[in-house]
């Protein structure tokens, strides 16, 4: 019998196909509701909004210029809104794949730049 492998986060790998599936799915009915400009506006609020929390995040960072809010808030803020920009992506793309080699080719640039 072939038994699901268990993953880092308590999952397994037949769950994660799963959910693939699901997302697949969800992304073809906003594909079908939105034209293309709506979704890259979406993906440009996103952007702002993840561009302001990296910011907050960095005043907690630094304390020159204090903030109420706290390291683990501005660090949830930021992954979150890092999960919208990724998925405005994801829905305009049309797949994961092409948004792991634009971020693949990214990480490869910062180190050569880097590196020097």
């Amino acid at each position: 019998m072939n038994m699901p492998t268990e993953r880092s986060d308590g999952g397994s790998r037949q769950g994660h196909h799963m959910r693939e599936a699901h997302v697949a799915e969800a992304r073809e009915i906003v594909r079908d509701k939105l034209p293309a400009s709506e979704i890259l506006a979406q993906m440009a609020e996103e952007c702002a909004e993840l561009a302001k929390a990296a910011l907050k995040l960095r005043r907690v960072l630094t304390g020159d210029n204090p903030t109420t809010v706290s390291y683990g808030m501005a660090t949830e803020n930021v992954l979150e809104e890092c999960g919208d920009v990724l998925c405005c992506a994801q829905v305009f793309c049309g797949r994961m794949k092409c948004i792991r080699c634009a971020i693949f080719a990214a990480i490869k640039q910062y180190a050569g730049q880097n590196a020097c």
